[in-house]
């Protein structure tokens, strides 16, 4: 799995994130990619709050739950 994302600021509590993130498996040359966008924000200190939405997604077990890849909306708290 690789990806990338892209966050820009909207001031010094808000950011807007995007991001790119493709699995490949060369066993089975299955390939998946998931990208998107959202809106974030500092609630406080080491505290942030983000929602977003997932253009296409995909379903890993080993990725999923430390990253939002599946299709939808996702919630995200860091």
């Amino acid at each position: 799995m690789v990806g990338g994302e892209l966050r820009g600021n909207l001031g010094v509590r808000w950011d807007f994130p995007s991001h790119v993130d493709q699995r490949h498996s060369r066993r089975s040359d299955v390939r998946r990619s998931s990208y998107g966008v959202g809106l974030g924000r500092s609630m406080a200190t080491n505290l942030w709050l983000g929602l977003g939405y997932n253009a296409t997604g995909f379903h890993d077990g080993d990725f999923s739950l430390g990253n939002s890849t599946t299709q939808g909306v996702h919630l995200d708290l860091r």
